[in-house]
C-alpha cells in the first residue's frame, strides 16, 4: 500500500511538474525521501 508522501509525488510526476521547491524538514521528509528514491531509480518521465 503507497503513502500519502508516495501519492502525491506520483500525482506531481502524472501532471508533469518538474520542479519542487520548498524548505525540507519535519513535514516534507517523507516527500524529500520519496523524490530521493526516484531519482536514484533514474531520470523521471
Amino acid at each position: 500500500m503507497p503513502t500519502v508522501a508516495e501519492m502525491i509525488v506520483e500525482a506531481l510526476v502524472q501532471v508533469g511538474v518538474k520542479r519542487v521547491y520548498g524548505v525540507a524538514g519535519d513535514s516534507l521528509n517523507s516527500i524529500v525521501d520519496v523524490l530521493r528514491r526516484l531519482i536514484a531509480e533514474g531520470p523521471l518521465p
